[in-house]
């Protein structure tokens, strides 16, 4: 992927899911666009720090 596609793909996401109306908002797309074997990790708040796994955010 170019860097300008990947720029308008990070830019799409964040304006998808950053929809402060609850019915209008979209975070499929951030799932989506997930690689297969992607981590990420939670730090705030702290109740929720939390380490996960792949598209179906599987929790460690």
């Amino acid at each position: 992927m170019s860097t300008s596609a990947n720029k308008k793909l990070i830019q799409d996401i964040f304006a998808a899911s950053a929809n402060p109306d609850p019915a209008v908002r979209d975070r499929a797309l951030f799932a989506a666009s997930l690689a297969d074997d992607a981590k990420w990790v939670v730090t705030r708040p702290v109740f929720l720090v939390a380490h996960f796994r792949g598209k179906g955010g599987d929790h460690e």
